[in-house]
């Protein structure tokens, strides 16, 4: 009897320390999730810009609770305009405060004195970007960035106005071509010249300086007349060469 009661003790007493164990390591694995789980739960409030953790109340004391987020909504922007009262006629002044509501784009200015016509002649062919024209050595219809000036054969082509020479080349279409830059984004293209123009890139030039001589080296119009193609343009972008030129 003394025998089975010991035996029997021992081994309860076992069973306890492993249950004993069992425990502490449940425990130990709950306490590592519940850490885990907090640190990404800081990690992401502290990289997400949208939130913040610090409370404001209205005395202006900051409560820095961990789990208290507080999202940042801006504000709704509204803009006040005092009435616009009408002059002793009725009629009402805008002034400055149609010049912040609107903006007018401009058509360029009259050209100054300093502006000649590169040569004399009738434009045979207008400035159109608007309208599509027939092009008679291409047989289809097509738009025009510049304007197509008569003049005989070797007749002198002089500069539009004063600048520097940005570039001598051989376009595909419209031949032997130089470019002048007059600055403030104005430039002028001087096309369909004889192949050896007067001047090189980089030469600066003034109003009504030899630049080259009118030739038929534009294979897009060989079908016109002799003439000089010119064209402009603002900010690189096309506009009308006689809005520039003299009125004749």
């Amino acid at each position: 009897m003394n025998d089975e009661f010991d035996s029997s003790e021992k081994l309860g007493g076992k069973g306890f320390y492993i249950a004993l164990l069992l425990c502490i390591c449940v425990i130990a694995v709950s306490a590592w999730i519940i850490i885990s789980t907090r640190a990404e739960e800081d990690a992401v409030l502290e990289n997400d810009p949208q939130v913040y953790r610090p409370v404001m109340d209205l005395e202006g004391d900051t409560d820095d609770k961990i789990g208290d987020v507080v999202s940042i909504t801006p504000p709704d922007i509204v803009e006040t305009l005092e009435p616009l009262e009408p002059d002793e006629t009725g009629v009402v002044d805008l002034g400055d405060t149609m010049q912040a509501m609107t903006y007018t784009q401009h058509e360029p200015e009259s050209a100054p004195d300093s502006y000649v016509w590169p040569v004399v002649g009738e434009i045979e062919t207008p400035y159109s970007m608007d309208a599509l024209l027939y092009n008679v050595t291409m047989s289809d219809w097509r738009t025009h960035d510049g304007i197509d000036i008569a003049a005989d054969s070797g007749t002198v082509v002089m500069a539009a106005a004063g600048g520097t020479v940005e570039d001598v080349f051989e376009d595909d279409l419209y031949g032997t071509t130089v470019v002048i830059d007059h600055g403030n984004g104005l430039k002028s293209y001087y096309a369909n010249l004889q192949t050896q123009p007067n001047v090189a890139a980089g030469d600066a030039v003034s109003a009504g300086d030899t630049i080259g001589a009118v030739g038929k080296t534009a294979l897009c119009e060989t079908s016109n007349a002799f003439h000089l193609h010119l064209a402009m343009s603002l900010n690189d972008q096309s506009v009308d060469p006689t809005t520039y030129l003299p009125k004749l």
